[in-house]
């Protein structure tokens, strides 16, 4: 099915890791703020709007890429990883002779916290957040609490900056000015839930919520354009309607409205792409053009799209057959509207067929980091009777390609190699 074939590029969070050189303990910094919403009587802006970006779920600097390996230690914890570029390989940022990686002892773990973890490149500054699993409270204590660190590149120097409260939850997208960090945050007290737009200051630690959210709309973040943020929400219809907000003002107009007619979309670094009436649409969030890509084949009954990354130029599309079981990509050229078929792909761990992924473009260079495939991992762990049991967690496998490359479906990698 249409959902089931192109989730994994929906799903665009595989998270990152840095090759370390000294690293440290978190330091146990009593400056760290509390969170709950600070609601100061001069909101604090962007300090440079034009710069607002949105931040991919991993770290990506100019050197290398952090991520979170998806096998949990025995105890709950998880390895903070670092793929280092030049070198072409991927290890646990930890530089410790002889250290196992999978206890507290290991300055790559990170504990237990019932909830996600998600690093952040600001610039050459690492940012890693918690974001939070109320439901996990009562087994985790103040694990399970939202709360974001800082460090240096090499992993040392990692501080608490930012604690949050008891019902609060952090959620995606992350929006950076290069200075402050943007992102829902949703907080439930007395049985009542209140959502608000936040801005963190990643120096000092302080919190300004900027407005509150309707949540009993779907009011939320959605995303970023040059002075402004992109929020969503639900019409009476039940329709998806985009929003772009200024960010010094915080005055909305509508950008578009999902309405019958249009298909599919897909929200992506200020650009909202869709398809209606057998049309491929580009709008400019920033500029608010709306243009015509290109023209596409009408599909049968048995036929659906979905839009997948859209950079550089391009945008991948999947065109999936029910009465076939086949699924086709096609690498469609923004700017002359050709559909050249997209041949780069691999078969998972559960035998799907999944296009390979672009993780993150390499700052500075015309070169994705991507995933081309899994390999699968032995994991003890224990049964419901208390027996031990081994499963098989698949570890995904990464490599680089040019841009060109990868949307001409060039397979021209350079593999990465796994130390771990």
């Amino acid at each position: 099915m249409l959902n089931r074939g192109f989730c994994f590029l929906l799903c665009a969070a595989l998270l990152a890791a840095l090759s370390a050189c000294g690293a440290q303990e978190p330091a146990e910094s009593p400056a760290a703020s509390t969170g709950g919403s600070v609601a100061a009587s001069e909101p604090s802006r962007p300090a440079q709007s034009s710069s607002l970006r949105e931040l991919n779920m991993g770290a990506a600097t100019s050197k290398g890429y952090y991520f979170i390996d998806p096998i949990q230690n025995s105890d709950g914890s998880v390895t903070l990883m670092y793929l280092d570029f030049a070198k072409g390989v991927e290890l646990p940022l930890c530089s410790s002779p002889g250290c196992p990686h999978n206890g507290p002892e290991c300055p790559a773990n990170l504990p237990a916290s019932g909830g996600g973890y998600v690093p952040l490149a600001v610039g050459e500054q690492l940012v890693l957040v918690y974001t939070g699993a109320p439901s996990s409270s009562q087994d985790l204590g103040e694990g399970a609490l939202p709360r974001i660190e800082t460090m240096e590149p090499d992993g040392s120097g990692r501080t608490p900056i930012l604690r949050f409260e008891s019902g609060q939850e952090l959620f995606d997208p992350y929006i950076t000015d290069g200075q402050n960090l943007y992102c829902n945050l949703m907080t439930t007290k007395g049985g009542q839930t209140t959502k608000e737009l936040v801005c963190i200051d990643l120096t000092s630690g302080e919190m300004t919520a900027l407005c509150t959210l309707d949540d009993s709309v779907g009011e939320t973040l959605s995303g970023a354009c040059g002075e402004a943020f992109i929020l969503s929400s639900y019409n009476k219809q039940g329709q998806r309607v985009f929003l772009r907000m200024d960010a010094a003002s915080l005055q909305k107009e509508e950008l578009l409205t999902i309405s019958p007619d249009i298909s599919t979309y897909r929200l992506e670094n200020g650009q909202l792409y869709y398809i209606a009436q057998n049309q491929l649409h580009a709008l400019d969030c920033a500029s608010l053009d709306d243009t015509v890509v290109c023209e596409l084949d009408p599909l049968s009954e048995a036929q659906d799209a979905l839009l997948g990354s859209s950079r550089d130029g391009h945008v991948l599309m999947l065109l999936d057959d029910y009465e076939t079981g086949e699924t086709s990509y096609f690498a469609i050229d923004t700017a002359t509207g050709e559909q050249p078929p997209f041949t780069l792909a691999y078969s998972s761990a559960m035998g799907s067929q999944r296009p390979v992924v672009i993780l993150a473009k390499v700052p500075g260079q015309e070169v994705y980091l991507v995933e081309t495939g899994e390999t699968m991992v032995d994991v003890q762990t224990t049964g419901s009777d208390g027996t031990a049991v081994t499963v098989q967690i698949p570890r995904p496998m990464h490599a680089l390609i040019t841009v060109s490359d990868y949307w001409s479906s060039n397979s021209n990698y350079t593999k990465i190699q796994s130390d771990f």
